[in-house]
């Protein structure tokens, strides 16, 4: 029998306020395991989704008493609260910044020192919960690996980014000190080959495990997709940003319409740069054939109604949008570059395009326009690979083993 003992007298968020949320100290008659994660942003984008399932899964699957910790409060803080996840808020800073190395150094180091201000703070908090375990959700971050080593507790750090291709992260400390603290770790998790790959000159190869983000099969449907299309509907889901492959797939579009290509449609979904896309689309003549819709919280629901997913990110550490899209039924149109090479097969389930190539984009969409049924044949084959490989509880068993063989629970 457990007992959920929460303190409240942290809830209120004040802007200077080192602690925020709710803080959580757990009282057990029963050995338990219980994991702090860390998370290194407030908003609900991939590396968040992905976390938040996997914490619902341990705790329902394995009964994990998570407590999560985080800079801010936002979007996730009250994900968490919805679902009755214990969390925590406490400023701390990134160990990776953008530009070059010399460029930022002293305000960088600033912040590593302010890093280990906190860390000590939120260590002397935690210190009487009886935390197992420390649990980084990302790579640009090392707070969790600061706690770990105060705490003197097992530190588990999952890899969801590559930091410098896709967000021109890099890190502030020299290549030997990253990889010292890399090695310190118990266990890291890359969410992709192309991940591991990445980081195999500064972090030891021997504690690698690969474990693909896992999806919730049962928030997706293709039903109702069954006839071959008359006007092929794209869709590009995520954050509206130049790397993400968005103006290239506006000049993908723009040349097929140059080609007498009209048998389709082009649907944007999420937040960002959505101005100067809507800006760039307007000048090129191309709003009747590129709907932006802004960030939608239905995606499920929006993606029975599509044929095609698009994922043209120019380095992509895992590509959560591709699965879902492939768990929808969806053929994908994925950038040969980061993950995508490893989720879709070319001619089976989709298509891989030269990134940074949008003739090569629209090539592809062509062959969709010209032979429709093709999105009923892949798009089976998609789904049928993403339940075979994807599935969230897997990837929940993998992790909770993972747990178990570094506490010696086995």
């Amino acid at each position: 029998m457990k007992t959920l003992t929460i303190d409240f007298s942290c809830c209120a968020l004040e802007i200077d306020s080192p602690f925020s949320c709710m803080h959580a100290r757990y009282i057990s008659t029963n050995q338990t395991m219980k994991v702090l994660f860390v998370s290194h942003y407030s908003e609900m984008y991939g590396a968040n989704l992905s976390m938040v399932t996997l914490i619902e899964e341990l705790r329902e699957r394995h009964a994990i008493e998570p407590l999560v910790l985080f800079p801010r409060e936002g979007e996730l803080s009250k994900e968490l609260a919805r679902r009755n996840i214990p969390c925590m808020a406490r400023n701390f800073y990134y160990w990776s910044q953008p530009g070059g190395k010399l460029r930022g150094l002293p305000k960088g180091l600033t912040k590593l020192l302010l890093n280990q201000l906190a860390a000590r703070d939120v260590s002397k908090r935690l210190s009487k919960e009886g935390i197992d375990l420390v649990h980084s959700n990302s790579s640009v971050i090392d707070f969790g690996s600061l706690l770990a080593k105060r705490l003197q507790l097992p530190h588990v750090w999952h890899l969801r980014e590559f930091g410098d291709l896709d967000y021109s992260l890099h890190f502030i400390l020299p290549k030997l000190l990253v990889r010292r603290e890399f090695e310190a770790a118990s266990r890291l998790v890359s969410i992709s080959k192309s991940i591991a790959a990445h980081f195999s000159s500064i972090a030891p190869n021997g504690k690698f495990s690969i474990i693909y983000n896992g999806i919730d099969t049962s928030s997706f449907s293709h039903e109702g997709m069954k006839k071959i299309p008359g006007e092929v509907q794209f869709v590009l889901v995520g954050l509206v940003q130049e790397k993400k492959g968005h103006w290239d797939m506006v000049k993908a579009t723009d040349h097929l319409i140059r080609e007498g290509i009209q048998n389709f449609h082009v649907h944007v979904v999420g937040d960002g740069r959505i101005v100067a896309l809507e800006k760039d689309i307007a000048e090129k003549g191309l709003s009747e054939k590129i709907t932006l819709h802004g960030r939608r919280n239905d995606v499920p629901v929006l993606l029975r109604g599509m044929h095609v997913g698009l994922m043209t990110s120019h380095a992509e550490a895992f590509g959560r949008t591709t699965v879902e899209y492939q768990l929808a039924g969806l053929p994908v149109i994925a950038a040969e570059s980061g993950a995508g090479m490893e989720l879709v097969k070319n001619g089976l389930n989709g298509y891989l395009i030269p990134p940074r190539q949008p003739q090569a984009l629209a090539l592809a969409m062509k062959e969709f326009c010209t032979h429709p049924e093709r999105t009923i044949e892949m798009g089976r084959e998609a789904q049928a690979f993403v339940r075979a490989n994807f599935d969230s509880r897997h990837t929940t068993d993998m992790i909770f083993h993972m747990y178990k063989e570094i506490l010696g629970r086995i």
